[in-house]
Order: structure tokens, then C-alpha cells, then sequence
């Protein structure tokens, strides 16, 4: 399992710099070509700590308007790994939080709902 921390958004070139120096030289940076919204450090099961830029929860996909509970959506879901943004639609529902159904792992992950639309609206 990873441990995310929020570092913040350097604005400065000193402050990145500071910021990079504050870690251990073994240090694994990620650093893609993607919007720049929160600088997460990621600890994993082996105490590997890597830096990279990613969305978090506190995006504007955290304004999304919620379905009526249990009415089962057709969402386009996003997720950000090593290798940039996944995206892909699936089938899924809310209570007390974005549910998808038995057998698929979604929100195990940190993936988020970016956007949706029942499904009776659609067939």
C-alpha cells in the first residue's frame, strides 16, 4: 500500500530546489508533462519515496454534483499513475460514496469520477 502526502505546489525555482534537497539522494522523482496541480510524495511498502505532480483530492472533480443513491451511472473515471492520466468509462453507482459493482477494483486506487450520466438516460 502507498502513503500519499501533500507537499504543495513549488512556485520557485529555490523552493523546488529545497524541497528536493530535503530528501534522501535515492530519492525517485516523477515528473511528467501534465498539468501541475500538487506535488505528492508517495511512500511505498518498501519505504521508497518518490515526488511527482499529480491530481488530488482536492481538484475541482471534488465539485461534482452526486447521482440519486443507488441508481447505477455511466462515469468516465480518471486515474494518475507513474505513467501519466488513465481514463476509461464504467458502469457504477453512489452511496455514501462512488460504488462500482463486485469484480472491478475501481476507488481501490484513487481514482476519481470526472464525470457521468445515468444510465436509463442513455438507453
Amino acid at each position: 500500500m502507498q502513503n500519499f502526502k501533500i507537499l504543495g505546489i513549488p512556485t520557485t525555482k529555490g523552493e523546488l530546489i529545497k524541497l528536493i534537497e530535503s530528501f534522501p539522494d535515492d530519492t525517485s522523482f516523477g515528473f511528467r508533462n501534465m498539468p501541475i496541480l500538487e506535488l505528492v510524495e508517495t511512500t511505498d511498502d518498501d519505504d521508497v519515496t518518490y515526488l511527482s505532480f499529480q491530481y488530488t483530492k482536492d481538484d475541482e472533480i471534488d465539485t461534482l454534483e452526486n447521482p440519486i443513491e443507488l441508481e447505477p451511472v455511466l462515469a468516465k473515471i480518471n486515474h494518475v499513475n507513474d505513467l501519466g492520466i488513465s481514463s476509461w468509462h464504467e458502469v457504477i453507482f453512489y452511496f455514501q460514496g462512488w460504488q462500482s459493482y463486485s469484480g472491478s477494483n475501481t476507488f481501490n486506487d484513487g481514482e476519481k469520477v470526472v464525470n457521468w450520466k445515468y444510465c436509463k438516460d442513455i438507453f
